[in-house]
């Protein structure tokens, strides 16, 4: 299945600044500063959308490592 819910680019630009002050410039993986452009939205639960609720803010490699240790890549 493929789920596809990311909607503007705006909306998605909101929800990482809102992200990024709710965890204080930190990746919720390895707790090391986020870069100001690059991060990446990872969602807990495909299926639930890209919400505030669903959503945290993470480096992309950490999400690449995060991915690959769970064979999705």
């Amino acid at each position: 299945m493929n789920y596809d819910e990311r909607s503007k680019p705006m909306v998605r630009r909101k929800l990482k600044a809102l992200k990024m002050a709710e965890q204080g410039g930190l990746c919720a993986i390895c707790n090391e500063p986020l870069p100001e452009r690059g991060a990446v939205l990872d969602r807990m639960r495909a299926v639930d959308g890209y919400v505030p609720s669903n959503t945290r803010l993470v480096h992309a490699a950490c999400d690449v490592s995060q991915q690959a240790s769970k064979g999705y890549t």
